[in-house]
């Protein structure tokens, strides 16, 4: 059933002789869970695993909404993108009226990289996989590095930038000739 969905039970409310008796009325309020999130008849759920497990493969035990217990594996070779979905058919939320059929229970594969390489990883790593192509020679090219970006950083940057703008309206800009 969905959140909200009512259930009534007719003529089954507070009974006596002579009067009708009133309906009995329930309505379904969905509980938050601490690792499912139901859209629909899907149950989604969120699984962290490491770049090791993403690249060869992962097995994992997930506890069912029933109490039951699903080992889920990856497909010998199958390579799990970060943020990609996956689905187990017929492990959703069972249909109302029809409980053998149900949707699907769906999980976003959230992929955790390593901090750092040592050096003896990055040439295990480079004598498996293919190198990059090489760059074309520009002997112009200025050598930059990346580093962090501060996301919040560059909105206060920004809403600073636009209240100065306002500050500017209206007021001459450049060199004005004095006037006699």
């Amino acid at each position: 059933m969905r959140n909200g969905q009512r259930i009534t039970f007719k003529g089954e409310a507070d009974q006596a002789p002579g009067l009708v008796a009133g309906d009995i009325v329930f309505v379904v309020q969905e509980k938050e869970h601490a690792l499912f999130q139901r859209k629909g008849a899907n149950l989604i759920m969120e699984k962290k695993i490491s770049l090791v497990e993403a690249l060869c493969g992962f097995e994992t035990i997930i506890e069912h909404l029933d109490g039951r217990h699903l080992h889920v594996k990856s497909k010998p070779g199958e390579v799990i993108k970060p943020n990609q979905f996956k689905a187990i058919h017929g492990e959703g939320m069972p249909q109302h009226g029809n409980p053998f059929v149900k949707g699907q229970l769906v999980i976003l594969f959230k992929v955790e990289f390593p901090q750092y390489l040592t050096p003896d990883q990055q040439h295990v790593l480079m004598s498996i996989f293919p190198h990059p192509a090489p760059l074309p020679h520009h002997s112009e090219a200025e050598e930059a590095f990346l580093s962090e970006f501060d996301a919040e950083a560059a909105k206060q940057e920004a809403q600073r930038e636009a209240y100065d703008s306002d500050d500017d309206r209206g007021q001459p800009h450049g060199v004005q000739c004095q006037q006699q």
